[in-house]
């Protein structure tokens, strides 16, 4: 019986590719060398080998039978060693759910005892080769393999790449590492994730990642004996899925939109007599490494050049990011009292909105009141609020003028809007505004099937009368009465409610 466990490990730098780490663990104790004195008992800053890890071979002979139709070049080249942090008792690594030791007691009679590191043999893939595994991996059981639930997860997150890929849902982009002074930049292509439900989808798969899947760590240089081991923290898991996302898209891109290219795009990045650093841009945008070299002299321009991609990019940030985004909430007018005035204008509030809590609100009338650089509003942190929601409604009264009205006052909080206006709003503007990475909110009734102003016909069966005259056809008008109304939510309007 063989478990198959899988999990994503990061580059070491930004914007560099990571590898997708599978390791296996069976039934059967592996081959330990002999020790002398006291067993070494598990700790979680220095490895041990793990007693019950599956062999290279095991592994790969387990990945071809689970995906005999791919052609993945599973081979002796992808084998490596890593570390990896598992709940340990003093008799060592705790058992997989799925897997039964062969001569162990129930897993719970073990008791354990904490956290240990535990070095593995594992295989080590390339991100097109890990969407190659992941995407048409069979989550259902094999005689003698099993799936741990973190591969299942990273099953999960990789047809969420594949999705956004089919899509589109990405961006050239560039990544910077290095000091002020020397620094290197790496083309990269970057997934989108300003729509809601990618947003949300993102969010689900934060919180439902096994906490197993930040155990990964990648086998340090050897120390010398006096210096002390160090730890380093888990991964955070936001930043994992976004590592793993971001790798499997870049690669993809890069490898599939090459051939389509033109020829004259990738020709040597230093042939060009004067620097065109945008075609050198495209052009590591498709090639392996990604790597934006250029002689020293002319390192000025390439600086320069990511200034302005940095200052592009802000402007699409405008709406939101990460963290907290624009929100428009449309409010219908309230019904007066009686004997006072109708008033018909509708009103159009603003708000900054946490994109992993869509729930979570903050008016602008509390953005406006905080003084500092950073707004704190229950558990979250919106860095310089006032100055994003100002820009945001900027750039939105671009895509709707009647905002223009309430910038012009120093704290904008709301725009009142006409019947017209708030109707140009529901049926064009707010999905113009949702796809620039906004948030909106509209009345639930707008949403719901039937809500919209439509015709019904209403028909009943003709009225006999002594008093017509048969002409002999067989006719409609003969048979059935009909009337036109018009409806709005599959009720009939008078003229007057119509009017």
């Amino acid at each position: 019986m063989i478990v198959l466990h899988g999990s994503w490990l990061p580059g070491p730098n930004p914007g560099a590719s990571g590898n997708f780490i599978i390791w296996g663990e069976t039934s059967e104790p592996a081959p330990q060398p002999k020790r002398r004195g006291r067993r070494p008992q598990p700790r979680p800053d220095r490895a041990l080998p793990h007693p019950f890890q599956a062999t290279p071979e095991q592994m790969l002979d387990a990945l071809r039978l689970l995906i005999p139709d791919t052609d993945l070049p599973f081979s002796e080249e992808l084998v490596t060693s890593v570390h990896v942090l598992l709940p340990s008792s003093q008799r060592g690594p705790l058992a997989s759910p799925q897997l039964i030791r062969d001569g162990e007691e129930a897993e719970e009679d073990i008791e354990p005892s904490g956290l240990g590191l535990w070095e593995v043999a594992a295989l080590a893939l390339t991100p097109l080769q890990t969407l190659a595994l992941l995407v048409p991996l069979p989550l259902e059981p094999r005689p003698g393999i099993a799936l741990s639930s973190e591969l299942r997860f990273w099953h999960m997150a990789a047809n969420f790449a594949l999705e956004l890929l089919a899509r589109q849902r990405f961006l050239p982009a560039l990544a910077r590492h290095g000091s002020a002074h020397n620094f290197s930049l790496r083309a990269i292509w970057q997934p989108v994730l300003d729509d809601p439900g990618d947003q949300e989808r993102a969010s689900r798969l934060v919180r439902a990642m096994p906490p197993v899947c930040r155990g990964l760590r990648p086998v340090p240089p050897r120390r010398r004996k006096k210096q002390a081991p160090q730890e380093s923290a888990p991964p955070d898991a936001y930043n994992l899925l976004k590592s793993f996302l971001g790798a499997l898209v870049d690669a993809a891109v890069r490898d599939w939109g090459a051939p389509a290219l033109p020829r004259q795009s990738l020709r040597s990045r230093t042939a060009q007599p004067t620097l065109d650093v945008t075609r050198l841009w495209l052009a590591a945008l498709f090639s392996p490494d990604g790597i934006l070299d250029v002689p020293p002299k002319q390192r000025g321009q390439l600086a320069a050049f990511y200034d302005q991609w940095h200052t592009w990019m802000e402007q699409l940030r405008v709406a939101g990011d990460t963290g907290f985004r624009v929100c428009f909430r449309l409010e219908p007018p309230e019904q007066p009292a009686l004997g006072q005035p109708d008033v018909r204008d509708w009103t159009l509030r603003f708000f900054l909105q946490a994109t992993d809590d869509l729930s979570l609100l903050v008016p602008a009338s509390k953005v406006w009141r905080e003084r500092g650089s950073t707004l704190r509003f229950l558990n979250r942190r919106f860095e310089q609020p006032q100055e994003r929601l100002l820009a945001g409604l900027g750039l939105a009264a671009r895509m709707f003028p009647p905002l223009e009205r309430s910038l012009r006052l120093a704290r904008p909080e709301a725009c009142a809007l006409t019947v017209q206006e708030a109707y140009t709003f529901l049926r064009e503007t707010a999905l113009l505004l949702e796809s620039s990475g906004f948030g909106v909110l509209v009345p639930p009734w707008w949403h719901k099937r039937g809500a919209r102003l439509g015709v019904r016909l209403q028909l009943s069966p003709a009225q006999k009368s002594e008093q017509v005259v048969s002409s002999g056809l067989l006719g409609l008008d003969s048979l059935v009465q009909y009337n036109w109304q018009l409806s709005l939510g599959g009720e009939p309007l008078s003229r007057e409610e119509f009017d």
